[in-house]
């Protein structure tokens, strides 16, 4: 059985990163001929290595890899892409708040912002 994906999760592909709350996010965020051809690369919370595939329905699936996590190169990747952005200046040292930032200036714009603070404010209390 394939560990548990912790959300949420970054996906890199075409130069650009997408962050999705919820695992209900993946079928309607991603298209699954760019899941067939492969374009996607992502990431879950801990750095888990993400798989994508599509059903014979063509619906796009995600779950979490049992390789090894590959936490320095997520956060590499978010540094590369939040620098391109040039939006506002963080702390780079601190993992938590790059991912915060990745999820506050990414994350799909089909999300509430009560959803997204709500969710925010459950993870923060979640990993203390």
């Amino acid at each position: 059985m394939p560990p548990e994906i912790v959300f949420p999760i970054f996906i890199f592909g075409d130069g650009d990163c997408i962050v999705l709350l919820r695992n209900e996010d993946v079928g309607s965020e991603l298209e699954h001929y760019d899941v067939t051809d492969k374009v996607y690369s992502g990431y879950d919370y801990d750095g888990r290595l993400l798989k994508f595939t599509t059903d014979e329905n063509m619906a796009v699936r995600c779950e979490a890899t049992n390789s090894q996590v590959q936490h320095d190169e997520l956060m590499k990747r978010l540094h590369s892409h939040l620098a391109r952005l040039n939006y506002c200046p963080y702390d780079k040292n601190n993992d938590s708040i790059t991912k915060a930032m990745a999820a506050g200036l990414l994350t799909e714009t089909n999300f509430e912002y009560q959803s997204f603070l709500g969710w925010l404010k459950s993870f923060i209390i979640g990993r203390k």
